[in-house]
């Protein structure tokens, strides 16, 4: 917030027309408007001293983080884990210069340290780390970026057999169809042979009858012995159909569940990477912003002050937001 208020007061200096549409017109406005100008200049440089001396010990934080990095990275350091290291390792060189230099920013006699030639030295020396480091981490926020494009790109292995999991499934699906059609037919043609046999068998009892009665009892015939066979083995067949079709069903149902699961992971996977993809492609802004306050300072740029001012509070403002929201997920 201190940071904002900074730029804030640095783009207000930096334009005098801004400064003047917040005074009201009036007979002594210009000695109003040097003294206005005078208390923001004053209230930058309280700012600055006041950030830094709350920055105090920060540099301890960066090298142990870029030491943590190194130490995950294992002995395979790639590109990005590099630029990391080397970011982290000069954003603590700038603490700790930072830090050697305070006392002489102060501004009270007899508490300097190194002298106004030598502290000027080394702020500028400070500058450039935080210039580099800044560089280096845009560079590692660009390498991130391009590895999650590359694997977004690239399905999964278990993608490969989908489509061939599909198409099996419609193949057992048509040939249970054809299976049942067939089975259907014999058994349609079976109960025609079996509707004949009966009917050829009544209307010989009828012109038999008289005689089979004086006789002997009519004799089966042989083919009579195996019709409750076949229908017990029809029944079977019924019985092994409607088994075979419930594991069917219940194998589609699995495969069913397995691909919905798989089409839910993809999405979710798919989300987050949108979302890291979207908070690196900040960050690199942030940072790339960042760099003109260093570049002008070591007068590698020749951006107007309120430019520097205007990339200062944006910047500021991106990092504001992106605190709150961290703090929003936490409380969640």
């Amino acid at each position: 917030m201190m940071r904002l208020l900074q730029a804030i007061a640095l783009i207000l200096t930096s334009y005098a027309s801004l400064l003047a549409l917040l005074q009201p017109p009036s007979a002594g406005a210009a000695v109003q408007h040097l003294a206005t100008r005078a208390t923001l200049l004053a209230l930058q440089d309280w700012l600055n001293v006041t950030r830094r001396s709350l920055r105090t010990f920060w540099f301890l934080r960066a090298f142990d983080s870029s030491y943590a990095r190194f130490r995950q990275a294992g002995p395979l350091l790639g590109a990005e884990a590099l630029l990391d290291v080397v970011a982290g390792s000069l954003l603590g060189v700038f603490g700790l210069l930072e830090t050697a230099t305070l006392p002489d920013m102060l501004g009270i006699p007899g508490l300097a340290v190194f002298g106004p030639d030598a502290a000027r030295r080394l702020n500028e020396q400070a500058q450039l780390c935080w210039l580099l480091a800044l560089l280096a981490a845009v560079l590692a926020a660009g390498v991130r970026v391009c590895q999650l494009w590359a694997e977004r790109a690239v399905p999964a292995a278990a993608d490969f057999g989908e489509g061939k999991e599909e198409e099996e499934e419609e193949e057992e699906d048509e040939k249970g169809g054809r299976d049942d059609l067939v089975k259907k037919k014999k058994k349609k043609k079976k109960r025609g042979v079996q509707e004949k046999r009966r009917r050829d068998k009544e209307e010989a009892a009828r012109k038999t009858k008289a005689e089979i009665a004086a006789l002997t009892r009519a004799v089966p015939a042989a083919a009579d012995f195996g019709e409750g066979k076949e229908e017990e083995e029809e029944e079977e067949e019924d019985e092994k159909g409607g088994r075979d079709d419930l594991v069917k069903k219940k194998k589609k149902k699995k495969k069913r569940g397995v691909q919905e699961k798989r089409r839910r992971d993809k999405e979710e996977a798919a989300r987050k990477t949108k979302a890291e993809i979207a908070a690196l492609t900040v960050k690199m802004v942030n940072d790339t912003l960042d760099m003109v306050i260093p570049a002008n300072f070591c007068g590698w740029s020749n951006f107007h002050p309120g430019q520097v001012g205007v990339a200062m509070a944006v910047t500021s403002w991106i990092t504001l937001r992106d605190h709150w929201e961290r703090c929003g997920r936490a409380v969640q």
